[in-house]
């Protein structure tokens, strides 16, 4: 409690007595007690958080820059206070990261796309990787909007982790195409021709014959074409001779036209590309993704027509494969893939991403399906890491 003594004196200035105001600050000292414990428990979980974390005013200056973002920037947060990041962080400029905090200003909560960085501050040497942030509005007790926040993560090595996965991935499927090829021709050459010598062999016996033993060699004759016709089949299906001797739009319209005479449906092919001008790579993945969803109408679309459309957009490839089948529950297919049920969908969606491309499905029962799929015709060494490229749409 605090104490307050007050003399009382009459006009001529004669002591009369004594007055005493006693005034009780416990629950403001507590109140005071309480608000530095908050602010000290505040401040170690900003100190000890293994993310960034940065608060940010009105006028977007720093007022608040963890030793996580020491660490992870080389500028100390002495250094960093009162100014604003684009003084010290260019780069966010280029990547649009300057107007996501505009935007939680605005009273938006936020996540920023992955962006490559390149710090020197106060570094021995340049320093490069990827990181991410979640952007919020900083209010008052009265709910006005009084600066930002933001959590910044290191992901660099997430990123560089998929990234060595992805050229993994991608040379297994070079790799297997290129084991699909030698196959192709192996069956093609080797099988083929000693099934055409059968054969040969066979329609010499067939002079010198009995009438019964005649028809049992046209029955064995018969049965060694169909082996033909199926090694033949077989080879086209594991790499189409036309796809690497003439380009990609030969070898759809050959596959198409096969498709639709054996399931007796409309096909119609639009591709404005010729061979050469495009990526080897980007024209299996143009020709897979075809194959695999044509074979996901004949198993269950029930079309009548399918149309296939390649065309070239400046730096980009688009394909786009549509059919009026009974279309299909993308939550459902979602879920069968999640739980390994179903590999097709996912195994398109990879395909595509390893090429740095995007697939987009569209489906709903009874109205048909659209895959598009977009490929940049200059493929970087290293897939950039997506948080949302591809995806599935009802």
């Amino acid at each position: 409690a605090h104490s307050l003594t007050i003399v009382l004196r009459n006009t001529e200035g004669q002591l009369k007595g004594f007055a005493k105001i006693t005034q009780d600050f416990t629950q403001r000292k507590q109140a005071v007690d309480e608000l530095r414990e908050s602010h000290a428990f505040i401040q170690q979980i900003i100190t000890s958080a293994q993310e960034g974390i940065v608060v940010y005013d009105r006028n977007l200056r720093y007022r608040v820059f963890n030793p996580y973002m020491e660490n992870f920037t080389g500028l100390k947060e002495r250094d960093v206070l009162g100014h604003q990041p684009l003084e010290f962080f260019p780069f966010l400029t280029k990547h649009g990261v300057d107007l996501v905090h505009q935007r939680a200003l605005r009273g938006e909560t936020l996540e920023s796309e992955p962006i490559r960085f390149s710090l020197s501050h106060n570094l021995s040497e340049n320093r490069e990787g990827w990181s991410s942030g979640v952007w919020s509005p900083l209010r008052d007790s009265t709910g006005e909007i009084i600066g930002a926040v933001g959590f910044v993560r290191d992901i660099t090595e997430r990123v560089r982790s998929q990234e060595r996965l992805q050229l993994l991935s991608r040379r297994l499927l070079t790799a297997q195409e290129q084991e699909r090829r030698k196959l192709a021709i192996e069956l093609h050459d080797e099988i083929g021709q000693v099934l055409t010598a059968v054969t040969l062999n066979l329609q010499s016996l067939h002079k010198d014959a009995t009438p019964q033993g005649r028809e049992q060699v046209e029955e064995c004759v018969q049965i060694v074409q169909q082996a033909i016709q199926q090694v033949r089949e077989m080879s086209i299906n594991l790499r189409p001779s036309l796809l690497d001797d003439l380009g990609l739009q030969p070898a759809l319209r050959w596959y198409l036209d096969q498709q639709a005479q054996r399931a007796q449906f409309e096909v119609e092919l639009t591709c404005d590309v010729q061979k050469g001008q495009i990526p080897n790579d980007i024209e299996t993945a143009c020709f897979r993704l075809v194959q695999e969803s044509v074979t996901n109408i004949l198993r269950h679309a029930q079309a009548h027509k399918v149309s296939v459309t390649i065309e070239r957009l400046q730096e980009t490839l688009r394909l786009e494969i549509r059919d009026d089948g009974v279309g299909f529950d993308i939550d459902a297919a979602r879920e069968r893939a999640v739980q390994g049920l179903s590999c097709g969908l996912l195994g398109m969606q990879e395909r595509a991403e390893l090429l740095g491309g995007t697939l987009i499905i569209k489906s709903s029962p009874g109205q048909g399906t659209s895959l598009t799929a977009t490929f940049p015709l200059e493929i970087v060494p290293f897939p950039t890491l997506r948080l949302s490229g591809s995806k599935l749409e009802d």
